[in-house]
């Protein structure tokens, strides 16, 4: 799909594609390092802390990579949350059968986060959808 858009955009200067040939993608902004990737090898099993725990564990772990990162942003559970160390996207249709799975009912949203030049990621918030 994303080779597709890239395709689709080739003579648009403005964008750029960055696609991974691995579970992890690394994007560079500013003196951030962000590792994208989906989220499904964070095993979540139902825990207190909800998927804060596991996350920063795995997070843990891939931190012994020599790559140091300084945001991780993933979105396989469904739910928004802004861990500090992490973004989990939300999903834009809202309350699914995974969203129930992992946390119950979560409107449609995206994640928005601002980095700035000086003090990195600085503002977090929902892009709301309709339901």
């Amino acid at each position: 799909m994303y080779t597709n858009l890239r395709q689709q955009f080739k003579d648009e200067k403005r964008i750029t594609f960055v696609i991974s040939e691995s579970y992890h993608c690394y994007l560079r902004v500013y003196d951030m390092t962000i590792r994208f990737h989906h989220g499904h090898t964070i095993r979540y099993m139902g825990g207190i802390g909800g998927i804060t725990v596991p996350v920063n564990n795995k997070i843990m772990r891939w931190s012994k990579n020599p790559i140091k990162v300084d945001l991780d942003c993933f979105g396989h559970f469904h739910q928004l949350v802004d861990g500090g160390q992490f973004i989990c996207n939300g999903s834009m249709i809202g309350y699914s059968n995974m969203g129930a799975l992992f946390g119950g009912f979560e409107r449609p949203q995206q994640s928005l986060f601002l980095i700035d030049k000086i003090r990195g990621k600085t503002v977090h918030i929902p892009i709301l959808f309709s339901v």
